[in-house]
């Protein structure tokens, strides 16, 4: 198939007002798990939200209205997530699992404003969903599919292709935002082996790597701007 799908990449500029942060050099704390988990948290909350309004202007007061929450269900694997819905304030939640597997301020930093990314980056627009039921189309053409198995291939596809964008969005935010308060994102890095150990097949090693590229090419990007002057260079994604 010579058909090639392009994605929309959306740039959007953030206004200069954010708080001021100062470098942070520790790798390592003596406390982490919860008080690690809160105190990076509280540090990051006047970037989150500030670096939110001055992205998405015309959502309502919650929307960039950032709290954090400690799930304690033990059973659970290592997990971050927000809820979903219209008008929810978003709560950041994490687990137990995941606060016992974190080992430093910098992972916590990216961690969080990777979560923060998800509410702040607009989902991929309707050009990307048609984008991806064209090629889902496509392929269920090649294989003679019958139409429910067609119907199912295009919807998941086009659902695969809209997630992609969005978690590589939210990684180029998460960026942004844990530079602005003062962390560094490629030592934060660490955090993908931290939490999958030795359990990565190569395909989910191949996919981490990428993650792994994409934040190191996001920080030389910003520190490239910041040494022609700009202080605090645009978030873009």
């Amino acid at each position: 198939m010579n058909n090639k799908i392009l994605f929309l990449t959306i740039i959007i500029t953030l206004s200069a007002c954010v708080p001021t942060a100062q470098s942070i050099t520790r790798t390592e704390t003596p406390e982490m798990g919860m008080t690690g988990f809160f105190r990076v948290s509280k540090h990051m909350e006047p970037f989150l939200e500030d670096g939110c309004r001055s992205v998405r202007k015309n959502v309502n007061k919650n929307y960039c209205d950032f709290s954090f929450k400690v799930n304690s269900n033990m059973s659970q694997k290592p997990n971050a997530f927000l809820p979903v819905g219209k008008g929810v304030r978003p709560v950041i939640n994490v687990n137990t699992a995941m606060i016992n597997k974190i080992k430093n301020d910098h992972e916590w930093a990216l961690l969080i404003g990777h979560i923060a990314g998800r509410q702040i980056v607009p989902k991929a627009d309707q050009k990307t969903r048609l984008a991806g039921l064209l090629l889902a189309g496509q392929i269920a053409e090649t294989i003679n599919a019958d139409p429910k198995t067609a119907s199912n291939l295009s919807h998941n596809l086009a659902n695969a292709a809209e997630n992609k964008i969005h978690s590589e969005a939210a990684d180029r935010v998460s960026v942004h935002l844990a530079m602005r308060a003062g962390y560094d994102p490629i030592t934060g890095t660490s955090i993908f082996n931290t939490i999958m150990g030795n359990k990565t097949t190569s395909s989910m090693q191949k996919a981490i790597n990428e993650r792994i590229k994409l934040i190191k090419h996001t920080t030389r990007q910003i520190k490239a701007a910041k040494a022609k002057g700009q202080r605090t260079p645009p978030i873009t994604w």
